[in-house]
């Protein structure tokens, strides 16, 4: 097995072991609650600069998230993944992309796109990390999620994804 697995293997058995003890002294975990004792709703993450995406060009910040999203709502996972996997940095690791994140994406893509057949969506916000390096915010459809990151690179001239939270 490889050194990274049995990590992860053994990493998720700890945490099982340490998550399944009988300890009846520990604390129990609670949603906030408001003056009348009711649960308080998650807050929704809010949307300061919204920019909404809606073409596949690359030359403009976003446009590899277009690609991806809809690669991602495409009926073809096989083709659609090679085309998912053109919107990221040519030195990613396309076994971990398709194993990991291509799934996850396509799992959870309709929470943040205009439809199931329309890839557009909207940035949030954005933050420049160092020169060609910008995590960008996409807005969530879903109330119960925050707007999730995805770093983006310039690479040859045209954005692409680094890093991607599905």
């Amino acid at each position: 097995m490889e050194p990274l697995k049995v990590c992860f293997v053994g990493m998720c058995l700890v945490g099982m072991a340490l998550g399944c003890r009988n300890d009846s002294a520990a604390p129990a975990v609670v949603a906030p609650q408001d003056a009348n004792h009711g649960v308080v709703a998650p807050i929704r993450s809010e949307c300061t600069t919204k920019r909404g995406i809606s073409k596949a060009d690359q030359r403009v910040l976003g446009g590899a998230i277009y690609v991806a999203y809809r690669a991602a709502l495409s009926k073809d996972a096989d083709r659609a993944f090679q085309e998912f996997s053109r919107a990221f940095k040519k030195d990613i690791d396309r076994d971990q992309l398709r194993r990991f994140v291509w799934p996850a994406v396509r799992r959870h893509v309709v929470k943040y796109t205009a439809g199931p057949s329309d890839p557009s969506f909207n940035i949030c916000s954005s933050k420049k990390q160092k020169m060609g390096r910008v995590k960008v915010f996409v807005e969530s459809n879903d109330p119960k999620k925050s707007n999730p990151p995805i770093v983006m690179v310039q690479e040859d001239g045209l954005w692409k994804i680094e890093v991607m939270t599905p």
